[in-house]
């Protein structure tokens, strides 16, 4: 599967696009603790720093519904690009390939999965994929104090109409099951203000597949591929043309 069709913005509005990955081991096989270092190994010629991630408020899965009951991991260790907004984790239970602003578009961030699931299976081999996730969240800051999302976004089957209009404090969130398998999360609120900027609009698109698959690259990948493009029909169907102009640069 080929992404649809769609345009690479100069100016995007995604602040952090999240892919991922839980797997299983073999039956039989415990997690080795030596593989965060040999995981490392695999990828310090783009990714050259580590650090252990604290399981404090440690978010896993994606969106506010039900999902696979997957433990939590017992270790998490975050690997950093030294020039470049792009991070890997790993734990005993899942691969993540976070991107953050500024967003470099899918081209990359479907390169840094790939290379991400080859290092994986260098290393930890798991028996199969449990669930992937892919996750968008984008930020739009308001012009004026007395803007309204209607400036930026259209309704549609994941934006209702009422909000368009509505004063700060609003927040919308629509959880779907498209099928056995696959879930669509739309939230769509606000982020509070700062002293430098207003209140900003924030558009969160996740999109789930959980079902078991070998743990096969380029099988993997075309999975990605689906939930990316059903994630760019939420966010194209939504924007309006000032948005569009935002996008282009054209805005300041």
């Amino acid at each position: 599967m080929s992404p649809i069709g769609h345009f690479s913005y100069s100016n995007p509005t995604v602040q952090e696009a999240i892919c991922e990955i839980v797997f299983a081991l073999e039956e039989g096989t415990s997690w080795n603790p030596l593989w965060f270092g040999e995981f490392f190994k695999q990828v310090q010629t783009e990714f050259s720093s580590f650090q252990p991630v604290s399981l404090m408020g440690l978010q896993i899965g994606f969106g506010n519904a039900p999902q696979t009951n997957i433990p939590l991991p017992s270790q998490v260790v975050r690997y950093i690009h030294p020039s470049r907004p792009a991070l890997l984790q790993l734990s005993d239970r899942s691969l993540v390939i976070t991107s953050l602003a500024v967003y470099p578009g899918w081209d990359v961030v479907s390169k840094d999965i790939e290379y991400a699931l080859d290092k994986l299976k260098a290393v930890v081999n798991p028996a199969k994929v449990l669930r992937i996730g892919l996750r968008y969240i984008n930020r739009i800051e308001r012009s004026a104090s007395n803007e309204t999302l209607g400036a930026w976004f259209v309704s549609t089957d994941y934006i209702p109409k009422g909000i368009l209009n509505s004063l700060p404090g609003f927040i919308s969130l629509v959880q779907m099951r498209i099928d056995k398998l696959n879930r669509l999360n739309v939230t769509i609120g606000e982020q509070e203000a700062t002293p430098s900027a207003e209140t900003a609009f924030i558009l969160d698109i996740d999109r789930t597949m959980e079902g078991e698959l070998p743990l096969d690259t380029a099988r993997v990948l075309e999975e990605t591929v689906r939930l990316h493009n059903d994630i760019w029909e939420v966010f194209n169907s939504a924007k309006t043309d000032k948005l569009e102009r935002l996008l282009n640069g054209e805005l300041v």
